[in-house]
């Protein structure tokens, strides 16, 4: 590629690799690199498309590494890029990117405790996704998640209740997931925090194996309802796994 000076090709080349073990070693710097070079790449080809979708996943990577500042900075990057890209390819993958960044945004001003911005963020995605019919338009769940990390359960349950209740097999149960933590949190419903948590690790366990819903957050959660319960036995072994 880099013989023929094709930097589009060269810019999938690098964006691939930096998700193969076998070239980044699970070195995060190796990792960094190669996304770098796979935006270079993608941006002197004039694709901001792919771009976009490889800086989002760069923001992505440094947020994983606790390093917020970089996360915030390629989050904002990937959704300028987002916005600025045409529509010749693919006008939805153009809307998913620029949803994703907002997410992505939401989510770090919410680990950040800047809960106004993220709602801001929340709502302008949901404008996005209704105003463009792009299919992502209900963020019920978003909101009812940033209440949580509010402290307003209640407000949390109240969207949580107009949830569907019906998870496809396989699918992410994101209302089980948000139940769990407000009875977990919130109510102190403990056996009713282990129900749905377990419920979510079961999920991820059968149907999603080494995708962000780690098992390890939703071993911590059950493990955490249990010392609630003072089941101190039970909390030290699911501490374990």
């Amino acid at each position: 590629a880099q013989e023929i000076n094709n930097h589009e090709l060269l810019g999938w080349c690098y964006y691939g690799i930096s998700g193969m073990p076998s070239y980044t070693k699970n070195n995060t710097g190796n990792i960094i690199a190669y996304y770098n070079k796979a935006i270079d790449n993608f941006l002197i080809a004039k694709d901001t498309l792919f771009a976009a979708e490889a800086t989002l996943e760069l923001g992505y990577t440094y947020g994983a590494m606790g390093d917020y500042e970089h996360a915030f900075d390629y989050a904002r990057k990937s959704l300028d890029l987002a916005k600025k890209s045409g529509i010749d390819f693919s006008l939805s993958w153009k809307q998913y990117n620029v949803q994703a960044a907002l997410s992505d945004l939401a989510g770090l001003y919410t680990a950040a405790g800047d809960y106004e911005t993220a709602m801001n963020y929340i709502l302008e995605n949901e404008r996005y996704g209704k105003e463009n019919k792009s299919g992502w338009e209900n963020f019920d769940g978003d909101i009812a998640n940033l209440y949580c990390s509010m402290g307003r359960y209640d407000s949390a349950m109240v969207l949580a209740n107009r949830m569907d209740t019906f998870v496809p097999v396989g699918i992410f149960p994101r209302r089980s997931a948000l139940l769990g933590e407000i009875y977990l949190n919130g109510t102190k419903e403990y056996d009713k925090a282990i129900k749905e948590f377990t419920r979510v690790r079961d999920t991820v366990v059968l149907h999603m194996p080494d995708t962000i819903y780690s098992t390890a957050t939703w071993l911590i959660k059950i493990g955490q309802a249990y010392d609630g319960k003072k089941n101190y036995k039970t909390a030290l072994e699911y501490a374990g796994k």
